[in-house]
């Protein structure tokens, strides 16, 4: 009994020494899942599509069988697709500057409204109206202050806020071609002469970017932002129309960081 009593100091000091080397040896064992990196740089890709917008309208004449026919045209908003790209550098901890890309294009239906002279009797116009088929396209370069909020794990959030340069381009319609067979009682809208009008302008535009970041240099992220601009568009002999550019914005894609 004594000898066992003597050497307990011994069995424990050799325990104790067992343990430290087996916890040494775990903390410097590599993780099978390496952390997510703290990046300065932020390059984002993005595809999805454009909410809410602007709905145009022209109201103009034009001279017709020695008459004046006035044409009303109607381009109601409707959602487009769209492409983003862009960076994000950080600054200062929780600030930084991000400059985006963005493009929405659409195809859409505009509906036309029109009063036709007749080609023999005086002051007697006849109602046409159909569809024509007219694009738009939106090209925008976002230039914004950031906020980055403190990371949640593997999620992190930036508040964006700026200043948008948009060069827009949409179809107008500037006249149209009337079938109008004898005995002139029905006319009909055979087609409709349209102009590309474009225009460049400055806005603002504010939004949010979600990053989860998924793989150590790379996960998904999704943006919601909203810009806006005034803009006229011309379209030569029937006068200026006045439209706004940009809207409610959403996408998603991945992120990269560097």
């Amino acid at each position: 009994m004594s000898s066992f009593i003597n050497s307990t100091p011994a069995v424990v000091l050799a325990a104790a020494v067992a343990l430290h080397a087996t916890t040494a040896a775990a903390q410097n064992r590599p993780s099978r899942v390496p952390p997510p990196v703290r990046g300065d740089v932020s390059v984002g890709l993005n595809v999805g599509t454009q909410l809410t917008g602007d709905d145009l309208s022209e109201n103009f004449s034009v001279t017709k069988n020695a008459e004046p026919a006035p044409i009303t045209v109607a381009q109601p908003f409707s959602p487009g697709v769209l492409f983003d790209g862009g960076v994000l550098v950080r600054a200062r901890r929780k600030l930084g500057i991000a400059v985006d890309l963005s493009v929405f294009t659409r195809e859409h239906a505009a509906t036309i409204d029109a009063r036709i002279p007749h080609p023999v009797v005086f002051n007697q116009p006849r109602p046409i109206s159909g569809a024509t088929p007219l694009s738009e396209w939106q090209t925008a370069i976002h230039i914004d202050a950031a906020y980055l909020a403190q990371p949640r794990r593997r999620v992190s959030v930036a508040v964006l806020g700026g200043v948008s340069i948009f060069h827009l381009t949409r179809s107008l319609v500037t006249d149209l071609n009337v079938s109008d067979p004898y005995p002139f009682d029905t006319p009909t809208l055979a087609s409709a002469v349209t102009t590309d009008a474009s225009a460049t302008v400055v806005g603002f535009n504010a939004g949010l970017d979600v990053t989860w970041r998924r793989w150590r240099r790379a996960g998904l992220g999704a943006l919601v932002r909203y810009s806006r601009a005034s803009a006229t568009l011309s379209a030569g002999t029937t006068g200026a129309v006045r439209v706004d550019a940009g809207g409610l914005q959403t996408a998603g894609g991945v992120r990269f960081a560097f």
